[in-house]
């Protein structure tokens, strides 16, 4: 069996221009990922409620949300903190869990499902965002880089690229190199 990478190693930044953008493909695939994504949050701040609790999809997305953590925070601002985010994600629930139970009498409060409903927001609509405008600005690697790709190209200083550890590499890859065979073959 393979091992797998810890976090601390995953996260590494290279320069701008060592990442090929995606192409329209690629593109696609992240405007369709942050449509989906986008409409998720939607769903999290008009729909869903704390009646919600136990519904399995709704703790999937929840869980779900607690791996992705990690990528969202570190390649989303360029910084190296390992599994550290989730950890502060699990004791922010915890706060709110023990707050609820003080304040309700019971561990699955109003409190807590309103800041696992905070926290729901903030990471899928940080993603979300990252997909469509990566989709829009042809981001080179992980869409998590989008938004300092933006910003790099308002103040003229450019941006850290970071391959993605999700599918997008190997979509981006797959089309590469369907491109570069029918050149070759044409």
């Amino acid at each position: 069996m393979a091992s797998r990478k810890p976090l601390d190693e995953i996260f590494h930044f290279d320069e701008q221009g060592t990442l090929p953008p995606p192409g329209p493909i690629g593109r696609l695939v992240r405007l369709v990922m942050g449509v989906l994504i986008t409409k998720l949050v939607y769903d999290w701040i008009a729909i869903i409620d704390s009646s919600d609790f136990n519904q399995p999809f709704i703790l999937l997305w929840v869980a779900l949300s607690a791996v992705l953590v990690p990528y969202v925070i570190n390649i989303g601002y360029g910084i190296k903190r390992g599994a550290r985010p989730r950890y502060t994600l699990f004791g922010i629930w915890m706060l709110a869990a023990i707050t609820g139970y003080l304040l309700e009498g019971v561990l699955r409060s109003e409190a807590l499902w309103f800041v696992i409903g905070l926290t729901q927001i903030y990471i899928w609509g940080h993603l979300g965002i990252s997909f469509l405008l990566s989709a829009v600005l042809s981001t080179p690697g992980c869409e998590m880089r989008a938004i300092p790709h933006l910003a790099g190209k308002i103040s003229g200083k450019g941006s850290q690229e970071h391959y993605c550890p999700g599918f997008i590499d190997n979509v981006d890859r797959w089309e590469k190199n369907r491109v570069e065979k029918r050149a070759s073959d044409g």
